[in-house]
């Protein structure tokens, strides 16, 4: 097995052989430093969104084999890739298992433990704190009721105050089809504009069959795959 520097950005190329064949899988952002050995996750914060995320850039170190760094380049891949989607879209437009997942990673960017309400006093006083400024404005001063709170800043607060579920929720059809064109992304612009079109009818025709955004671990509709 072997790591080599691809040709495109700070993509390196997994080479290894399962059974007769050579397999190849390109992993993004992974670098490795020939003088101490190590393997890292490197990734520039894009330019519309610095002003969202205080650093430039994300590094992480991701261990010292090969082995090592392909155990743990997912983990760290799917969680700067929520930290990304938590700047640019806040938790809107998100399928349940989705909405858990940034959730989660909202509260440990904060600094937060994501599964309850704080570890200590202290932190539950500011993630209370942090809750009301999210929700202040539409609460009915006379009544205490909260009107029009929308679905997403309901979520936010929900997490704050209370934590995120433990509770595992599977993955559905749109987060399949969203994960793929997250994976796969064309490179030209056009290309991927295309890519995304063709996706959306795909997964609306899917949606549409399946009679809802099924969960893939439901056997009766797996067969339709």
């Amino acid at each position: 097995m072997s790591f080599v520097r691809g040709c495109a950005s700070l993509h390196y190329t997994f080479t290894y052989t399962m059974g007769e064949y050579m397999r190849k899988l390109a992993l993004k952002y992974l670098q490795h430093d020939t003088k101490s050995g190590t393997y890292f996750y490197r990734r520039r914060v894009p330019i519309p969104l610095k002003g969202r995320i205080p650093q430039g850039e994300f590094f992480e170190f991701l261990g010292k084999t090969e082995e090592e760094a392909m155990r743990n380049w997912s983990r760290v891949h799917q969680r700067i890739e929520h930290s990304l989607g938590l700047a640019r879209d806040g938790v809107t437009g998100l399928s349940e298992s989705a909405l858990q997942e940034r959730l989660v990673v909202m509260l440990k960017d904060l600094g937060a433990e994501p599964h309850s309400q704080g570890v200590d006093e202290n932190e539950r006083t500011w993630r209370d704190a942090k809750a009301d400024r999210i929700v202040e404005r539409y609460q009915d001063p006379k009544t205490g009721d909260y009107n029009a709170l929308p679905d997403e800043k309901r979520a936010v607060a929900r997490a704050l105050t209370q934590g995120v579920s433990k509770e595992t929720i599977e993955p559905t059809v749109n987060d399949a089809f969203a994960f793929y064109l997250t994976e796969n992304p064309k490179e030209v612009p056009e290309q991927l504009k295309k890519q995304v079109q063709r996706f959306a009818r795909s997964e609306r025709r899917l949606i549409s069959v399946l009679q809802g955004d099924r969960a893939l671990c439901c056997s009766s509709y797996a067969l339709l795959w």
